[in-house]
This record gives C-alpha cells, sequence and structure tokens, in this order.
C-alpha cells in the first residue's frame, strides 16, 4: 500500500521518545498531573483528522455542559471520564471548522486541552519468515514451562487474569483462543466510541497472533501456547477490543483505509480499565509522540484505575519509541533476538531509549485469523509476551497487583547487553520461571521447587524483519547450491537462477531436495504457497513446465494443491477458483509480491 508522505515514518508500534528514565516507569507517578500546554498548541502539519468534531479534555464531568452550550458545539459525546480528566468528542456547529474551534476552546479557562481527533494507519502486517523455523523458541528463553511446572505444584485452584488485547479484530473460531475469549465484555471500538463487537466483521492475522502469545491454548497439540494460560490452560480471560479499520473516511479530506483514531485508542484504553482488565498488551502506537493529550490522560485514567498497559516500542531502530510506549505510566517493551554467540541482543529494527523490559519477538511463531500459524517479527511479538509474563505472576495469588507483578518480573529480568538497567534492553529480558518463583516465594514458601530452569540452547534467530521475493527465491536455491548469502536485489537473484539450465530443473532440484522438505513441511499450507508463489515471481513457467510439474506437486501431502498458485499459465482461472474455494483470499498478484516492510 502506498501511504501518503506525511505517513510514511508512522507504522504502528514505531516511534517518537519525550524523554529517556531509566528508573521504573512508575516512580512517582501516582501523584504526576500532566501538563496541558495550551498557549504551544499547534496542529500537526501535513497529519490527518476526523473533520466533524474536535477531542476536547477537561477536570470535571460536568464541563461538558459548559461545552455543549459553545456557539461552534452542536452536542458532545464522553469518550472517557476518571479521577481527574473527562474527555469528549465536541460536534462541530454548521460552518465551524476543527482548527478554529480548537484555537478558540484552547483559551477557555475550563478547558485543559483541545485537539483534533488524528487518524492513524495501522499496518497490521504479516509473516515474517526463518526458514529454520525455531518455532515458539521464545518459551525456552523465558523458560515458561519451568513456571508452568512451578504454578502446577502450588494448592488450590488459580486466580483467573483478565487481559485486554488492543488491536485488531480477533478470529474467536481459532482454535488457539477459542473458549478463552470473553465475549461479553469484548468490544469494537474502531469509530472512536464503544460498540458492540461484530464477530463477523474482517478478522486480523496480527491481532490473533499477539491474543495467541497470550492466551495460546497448550493442550490441543497444535505447537502454539499461551505464556500466561499456564499447563491447564485456565489462567487467562482474554478481553478483544478492535480499535483497528474504522470506517468514517468520509469525515476526512481523503479516503483512508487500515486506519485508527486516537479517540477510539483513549477509550478502548479506559474501558479495559474499568472492566477489571489487570494488564492490557498493545502492540499499537505512532510516531508523534507528544500531540495526544487525550491519549496520554486515557493511559492516566487507567493506571489510577489499577491497570498495567504494556506497550510496543516501536521498530524504525531508532532512539526514539513510539506513542503510547514514550508515556510515563506504561512499560515499553523492546524485542530480542539471538547474535550468532548464542546470545540474546537487541533487535536492529527495535526501538529504544524509553525502554522498560525486554523479550523475544523475532520470527516469533503464532496463530494467524485463518486457523493456521504463521512467523512474525517486532515489538509486537515482544508485547504480548511480557504481558503474559506479568500475568502469569499475578495468577500465583490474588493479593499481586499488576504493578506488583511488574516490579517482581523487573527484579528478576535477566539482564541481556549490560548489567542493570540500560537503554537497548531496560532492565533486561522477562523471565518467567524466576518471576514465579519471587512470587512463590512469598506466598507459598513452602511449596517452591528447588529446581533450577532448564537449561537451554538458543537457536540463532535473525532480526531481520520479514523477507522479500529475493530471499524467498534464494532459499530455494540454496537448498542444493549451499549459498552462503541472499543476493541482495532482483540481477542478483536472476543470475541464480539463470545459471540453471531451465526452470524445469530448477523446480525439480527443489522438490527433490530433502533439505527443502525438512524446512518446508513446518511451513502452515498459507505460508507455504506464498513462499511457492514468490518463486515465480519474473520467471513464470511455461504452460509444458505446469503441467510436468502438477503430478509431482500433487503427490506430496503437503503441497498437492500448489502448482495452482504458479504465475503465468493458460489454467489461470482454475486456478482462481481453487485459490477461492481454499478460503485463504483473493487471487490478486499484487497482493502476492513480497516486499521488504517493517514488522512491529
Amino acid at each position: 500500500m502506498n501511504y501518503p508522505k506525511q505517513f510514511t515514518a508512522l507504522l504502528v508500534s514505531a516511534s517518537v521518545v519525550v524523554g529517556l528514565f531509566a528508573s521504573s516507569v512508575f516512580a512517582d507517578t501516582k501523584t504526576d498531573t500532566l501538563v496541558f500546554d495550551k498557549e504551544n498548541f499547534t496542529i500537526a502539519e501535513d497529519h490527518e483528522y476526523v473533520r466533524d468534531h474536535v477531542l476536547v479534555i477537561t477536570d470535571s464531568v460536568t464541563d461538558g455542559i459548559t461545552l455543549s452550550h459553545e456557539d461552534s458545539i452542536e452536542y458532545v459525546s464522553q469518550i472517557f471520564t476518571g479521577e481527574d480528566y473527562t474527555a469528549y468528542k465536541a460536534y462541530l456547529s454548521e460552518g465551524y471548522d476543527v482548527e478554529s474551534t480548537i484555537y478558540a476552546l484552547n483559551k477557555e479557562d475550563y478547558v485543559l486541552y483541545a485537539e483534533p481527533d488524528y487518524c492513524e494507519i495501522i499496518d497490521m502486517g504479516g509473516s515474517g519468515f526463518d526458514y529454520d523455523n525455531p518455532s515458539q523458541w521464545h518459551h525456552d528463553a523465558i523458560h515458561t514451562f519451568d513456571a508452568w511446572k512451578q504454578l502446577d505444584a502450588l494448592p488450590g485452584t488459580p486466580k483467573k487474569i483478565r487481559v485486554a488485547v488492543i488491536d485488531g479484530m480477533f478470529n474467536i473460531q481459532d482454535p488457539e483462543i477459542y473458549g478463552s475469549v470473553n465475549m461479553t465484555l469484548s468490544a469494537d471500538f474502531s469509530s472512536g466510541s464503544k460498540k458492540s463487537i461484530n464477530w463477523t466483521s474482517p478478522r486480523n492475522d496480527h491481532a490473533n497472533h499477539c491474543a495467541a502469545l497470550i492466551a495460546g491454548t497448550p493442550t490441543n497439540n497444535n505447537n502454539i501456547c499461551g505464556v500466561a494460560q499456564g499447563s491447564k490452560n485456565n489462567r487467562v480471560d482474554l478481553v478483544c477490543l478492535s480499535i483497528y479499520n474504522q470506517n468514517d473516511n468520509d469525515l476526512l479530506d481523503k479516503p483512508l483505509t487500515d486506519t485508527t483514531i486516537l479517540s477510539g485508542m483513549a477509550a478502548a484504553i479506559v474501558y479495559a480499565s474499568e472492566k477489571n482488565c489487570k494488564v492490557a498488551s498493545m502492540s499499537v502506537g505512532t510516531l508523534y509522540s507528544s500531540f495526544s493529550k487525550t491519549l496520554e490522560a486515557a493511559v492516566d485514567t487507567a493506571y489510577k484505575n489499577g491497570m498495567l498497559l504494556v506497550v510496543a516500542s516501536g521498530n524504525l531502530g531508532t532512539k526514539e519509541v513510539c506513542m503510547p510506549a514514550s508515556f510515563n505510566k506504561v512499560v515499553s517493551v523492546a524485542n530480542l533476538c539471538v547474535g550468532s554467540d548464542g546470545k540474546m541482543k537487541r533487535a536492529s529494527s527495535s526501538c529504544y531509549g524509553k525502554i522498560d523490559l525486554s523479550a523475544p519477538g523475532c520470527q516469533i511463531l503464532s496463530s494467524n485469523a485463518s486457523y493456521g500459524t504463521c512467523l512474525m517479527t517486532g515489538t509486537s511479538m515482544s508485547t504480548p509476551i511480557t504481558a503474559g509474563v506479568i500475568a502469569l505472576v499475578m495468577s500465583v495469588n490474588s493479593n499481586i497487583t499488576p504493578f506488583d507483578a511488574y516490579e517482581i518480573v523487573k527484579k528478576i529480568a535477566t539482564d541481556v547487553e549490560t548489567t542493570g538497567y540500560d537503554t537497548n534492553t531496560g532492565y533486561g529480558c522477562v523471565n518467567a520461571y524466576e518471576a514465579v518463583k519471587e512470587a512463590v516465594k512469598k506466598y507459598y514458601p513452602s511449596y517452591l521447587l528447588n529446581t533450577a530452569a532448564t537449561n537451554t540452547t538458543l537457536p540463532v534467530v535473525s532480526d531481520r524483519a520479514g523477507a522479500d521475493a529475493n530471499e524467498v527465491l534464494a532459499l530455494m536455491v540454496n537448498t542444493y547450491s549451499n549459498l552462503s548469502s541472499y543476493p541482495r536485489n532482483i540481477s542478483e537473484t536472476n543470475a541464480l537462477l539463470n545459471k540453471n539450465e531451465s526452470l524445469d530443473q530448477f523446480f525439480n532440484n527443489v522438490f527433490t531436495s530433502s533439505a527443502f522438505w525438512t524446512k518446508a513441511n513446518k511451513l502452515s499450507d498459507k505460508d507455504f504457497i506464498k513462499l511457492v508463489y514468490s518463486i515465480t515471481l519474473g520467471k513464470a513457467p511455461n504452460t509444458y513446465a505446469l503441467k510436468s510439474h502438477m503430478k509431482t506437486l500433487e503427490s506430496m501431502t503437503r503441497v498437492k494443491f500448489i502448482g495452482f498458485l504458479l504465475k503465468g499459465s493458460t489454467f489461470q482461472s482454475e486456478f482462481k477458483t481453487t485459490y477461492s474455494t481454499l478460503k485463504i483470499g483473493n487471487f490478486n498478484d499484487s497482493k502476492w509480491v513480497w516486499n521488504r516492510k517493517i514488522y512491529w
């Protein structure tokens, strides 16, 4: 998708920092007050916002009455209210515009702050690739299963922790999260206000991926386990809060897709805290870190309501984190990969600076919205893993607050790059086993298992985010030519393919390679289809080549239908029908051109 210029630096979970904090995010923040600098207010240049209303923060619910009597305001709708702030959508009277209304409202004493309801483009991403497929390697890295053994030794019934995932729409039929989703409390905030959730709305791979990292079912033999579920699948009450795919494009100067609006983000955060969600995982953010006081007031309100918000720091690799990760009262999470020396390190794509904790996030296997699995890379993956560890610690005893659990996780986090706090990885990598042990020591010392965490050899997991068509092609060539590196561009890729006598020979060599199938059989059907389709970019087989390979392809259980996706065939219409029957998506060439992108 080609985004307008003003959005090129945005991407969800990508961003900007207000300052660096080497101490706990919660130090002395219960008494802070937000600074509302109305005098220096400016509308973000070239940034889209909704045209029929503005956002207004006051310090009292009754100020909504005063606000509704402004000539410029036709009526008001409350976004949220808390101990210190109330936020409204103030809908404009005929003849008034956003800019002039905001500047006028900011001159009123009873208005703490007025600003536009900005629209943020969300690219929910897709699957990254790691062909050695380390699967859910993060469990080894943070010792999840050792933590579960300790929890299973405790008396009584575990406390079920309510966790919100503020993201896109789940597919609740996904067996990994089916049964864990609280359908009553789940809600849709994509329009900026709470609506009942429509479970038939377009579902989102990114949302399911994040949700399953927290609450994936460990008992269905699908190789996906949520960190917080425990071995008996009984520790998480999951709430879906969708803020994605708002459709009010007629309120903008230009149509935008894949967006959210700030009022929806703010309303979802406060709603989660009001519905007793103790932890919220938010793999979402924006480049602009200081313009939304409405969002900052929502975070402050949720914090005072007793909810811990865990947020992705972003994937631009800069010393700047996204909003709301840049706010004081959230836990900002960095992404870890494994270096060639076998030690974890900050992924080069992970933002740094204001970081509190870190967790594995490179090529993490989890669920997608089509009941399959996919690998994703980014701080979006590190965030639900971190939120899951915090929830797991809370499940030890009902007296443990989310802030207590965070302090425990922070205290025993595994140093990554330096001893103690650093701005690359915060207090270190979350360690589920040591954190659970620390809680057990306090509440159930006689049940403490005197065992060490299982030693594991971590796979080398590259921090390359995603893969483009060249890399996919190179993988195929590499299966029998033992290349030492990926080609860097199209010409290098073509040069490699041209070393073969024919494309037929190329396919024959690949599909008869046991090394290739060792790797390929670990991919989901959907990802394998993408892979094989990518082989043909720029090198489509002729009809003879397709016919000659059909029988071979169909005889292989993992790819019996893959031949239908080979580009350039006279069987194109038949392929479209088959593709539709498989319910994988629309057969659209442009959708399957794999460009490098940032995953968050």
